[in-house]
């Protein structure tokens, strides 16, 4: 029986590092169901409040598999503001959202997070929504995080601020600058200069090229020794 619940645990944590979540109980996904109602028996054997004896290597198992929060009572609604707050400052580190299917494994779980309250907002999936989430991603100057953006439209935008950044500045902007806003410009700069030589996340379309040269700034895209040559 040990054995059992032993691997059930690890199927939990398993759900969790997949989606970012412990699985509800409210869940539409008949798996996703009996996992959730697995949870539940283990965080009420842990209060000693159901007939399932407890035992410590539960916890054990949870903290090796990087769930220690496992059998933990969860507001949910802070956890949730919690992450809003990392998906606010990897979208100020980065200049763009994280992506649900990244590379890198803690962007990659954002991406999720953030698909989630997307789909929350717009009354879909299990994730209930609450409004303090929208006043708080405005608190913290990320006003659209949950809208759908056309990137690409976004991306001209963007190049149009660099530009106009230019202009303003006699120089392009730079990362290490104290201004936050200069530092977004800057981020989002190297991202549009990586992604033309194919590499990062971003996809890049010939559109951009075409923006840069028709605004007089052909060589936007290319660093300082591509620029003095």
């Amino acid at each position: 029986m040990k054995s059992k619940l032993l691997e059930e645990i690890k199927m939990i944590a398993k759900f969790y590092h997949d989606y970012g979540r412990y699985p509800s109980t409210h869940s539409n996904n008949h798996t996703e169901k009996r996992f959730g109602r697995s949870l539940d028996n283990f965080r009420s054997a842990k209060k000693g409040k159901n007939r399932m004896v407890w035992c410590h290597e539960y916890d054990e198992l949870a903290k090796e598999l990087k769930c220690s929060t496992m059998f933990d009572g969860v507001d949910y609604k802070q956890h949730t503001l919690d992450d809003i707050n990392s998906i606010c400052n990897f979208y100020k580190s980065n200049g763009k959202c994280p992506s649900p299917s990244a590379k890198e494994i803690e962007e990659k779980k954002l991406g999720i997070k953030l698909s989630i309250l997307k789909r929350s907002m717009q009354g879909k999936g299990n994730h209930r929504w609450y409004p303090e989430y929208k006043r708080y991603a405005i608190q913290l100057n990320c006003p659209d995080i949950f809208q759908n953006v056309d990137f690409k439209e976004k991306t001209l935008n963007d190049i149009k601020q660099i530009v106009e950044f230019y202009h303003k500045n006699k120089r392009y902007p730079k990362q290490h600058s104290s201004s936050i806003a200069e530092k977004c410009l800057a981020i989002k700069l190297n991202i549009l200069r990586l992604a033309k030589k194919g590499k990062g996340s971003r996809i890049w379309y010939h559109e951009y090229d075409d923006l840069a040269e028709k605004i007089g700034h052909s060589d936007i895209f290319n660093n300082i020794r591509e620029r003095i040559k």
